[in-house]
């Protein structure tokens, strides 16, 4: 909604003062107050803005300034609030109010280095703070059509309160493509197209200074229908301007913007096309807007889901796993070096002694009796007596007198005695008797006929069996 009647009397607020650039200082209100009016002490370095009171933070009370402009600082004086800037310099001033961000600028500078142009925009800022609009729109129109752009928008501003609303238009469309972070000049484009009778348009505008703002579109302006001399309409010159030959090096982020404006007409039949791509640029980025937020929700949803069933398989896994004691893998790992795994070895050879010797037999029954077995016990015996020390006549007299049986029993005699022998020699051993230098240990396993892997294990056994702290970080690590 936009106000252009007078406003009710109401105490305002100042929200922020801030010296920038260093020549001109900005005062933020929650409101724009009624009566604003400015004087220039004699000496010409202190300048007056005087308001109806309002309210201040005491923060707010005194602002310093590293540039032409020194202090700001407040003071309430007979029911009134007196802003005070201090220059350090004789200096002229002019105040610009922003009436839809609720501001005012007050600029300084030298009267004496103005152009002629530039006194002309100055001169029309006096006259518009005066209520003098007829003056305050020559000047502004003498001063952007010599040059001095920025004097644009407060033509914008006299051309609608004299009633001449496409002119307006123009004259805020221009504004914010020659400088775009002049948001009173977007809240002047949604206010000159609602007039206009444009609503969607005005509408769109509306929502992008509300972003920036996050604040409506709203005004004080009296309107009055004057009627103007008909040079002052002609703004031509504003389409022949080239945007990129102004160098404009202004510290403000200066931005042209695309063919929005020039693309808007005023007429009824534009009116209803331009409202279609409005509405539909907005239900566009609304709809999007409502996808992808679907899709991230659903997305982080669907990853909780998968994160707490697989937790949960986790914890079922683990408890369905039996829990095996520490006592229990001790005496497994014991069980592997059970002097027995010897016997099976040496089990297993006369095993395969007897199969080949049966298959031997099968193949030539003829030799059943003869050389071949004869030769094989001799072995045997040799072996024995090797081993033992003792003869093994006995053995080759069994064999003699025996079948089959006899050969079986003759390697199982000897399996045993094998393995009798290095149970005994692991047994002997210690652990201080067992070296570590690998070279040493396979002379010893070579010597005694003992696996090296034996030796290894037992030597192994023994360090663990004796180490109470390692056997105390196994048992936590097995969770006993």
């Amino acid at each position: 909604m936009f106000i252009t009647s007078a406003k009710v009397l109401y105490s305002a607020e100042i929200k922020s003062i801030s010296i920038n650039p260093l020549n001109r200082a900005i005062i933020q209100f929650d409101t724009l107050p009624d009566n604003i009016n400015s004087h220039l002490s004699d000496n010409k370095t202190l300048i007056k803005i005087e308001l109806d009171a309002v309210r201040y933070d005491e923060k707010l009370s005194q602002i310093s300034g590293l540039g032409i402009i020194s202090d700001v600082y407040l003071r309430n004086e007979n029911g009134k609030t007196i802003v005070n800037i201090k220059t350090k310099d004789k200096r002229g001033y002019t105040v610009s109010k922003r009436a839809f961000t609720d501001r005012i600028f007050i600029d300084v500078f030298q009267w004496d280095m103005l152009s002629i142009e530039e006194e002309n925009f100055r001169m029309g800022l006096l006259a518009y703070e005066d209520k003098i609009l007829n003056e305050a729109l020559r000047n502004f129109y003498q001063a952007a059509k010599n040059g001095v752009y920025e004097s644009v928008f407060n033509l914008g501003n006299c051309y609608f309160e004299t009633g001449y609303t496409y002119e307006a238009y123009k004259s805020y469309e221009f504004a914010y493509n020659f400088d775009s972070t002049n948001i009173d000049a977007l809240a002047g484009l949604a206010v000159s197209l609602s007039k206009l009778g444009m609503n969607n348009e005005s509408k769109y505008f509306s929502e992008l200074f509300k972003m920036q703002t996050g604040k409506d579109v709203s005004a004080v302006f009296s309107v009055s229908e004057t009627l103007l001399d008909s040079n002052l309409l002609d703004l031509s010159f504003l389409n022949k301007i080239n945007f990129d030959s102004l160098n404009i090096t202004t510290k403000d982020s200066i931005t042209v913007l695309d063919s929005t404006f020039s693309d808007i007409e005023i007429s009824l039949q534009d009116s209803t096309s331009h409202s279609e791509q409005s509405n539909s640029l907005f239900s566009d980025i609304k709809e999007y807007i409502y996808y992808a937020l679907v899709i991230v929700g659903g997305t982080f949803i669907a990853l909780i889901f998968y994160y707490f069933k697989w937790r949960r398989t986790q914890i079922e896994s683990r408890s369905s796993k039996p829990v095996e004691k520490f006592e229990d893998k001790l005496k497994e790992a014991t069980a592997k070096v059970n002097p027995n795994i010897l016997n099976n070895k040496y089990s297993s050879v006369s095993v395969n002694t007897k199969s080949d010797n049966k298959e031997n037999e099968n193949s030539n029954p003829e030799n059943q009796s003869g050389v071949i077995n004869d030769y094989k016990i001799n072995k045997l015996g040799d072996v024995i007596e090797s081993i033992t020390g003792k003869p093994a006549e006995s053995y080759k007299k069994s064999e003699s007198q025996s079948n089959v049986n006899a050969k079986l029993q003759l390697a199982m005699h000897l399996a045993e005695e094998q393995r009798r022998i290095k149970t005994q020699n692991i047994e002997s051993l210690n652990s201080t008797s067992i070296p570590n230098d690998k070279k040493k240990l396979s002379e010893i396993s070579k010597k005694l006929g003992i696996e090296k892997g034996g030796l290894e294990t037992k030597l192994a056994m023994e360090k663990l069996m004796k180490d109470k702290n390692l056997l105390k970080k196994l048992s936590e690590k097995f969770g006993l």
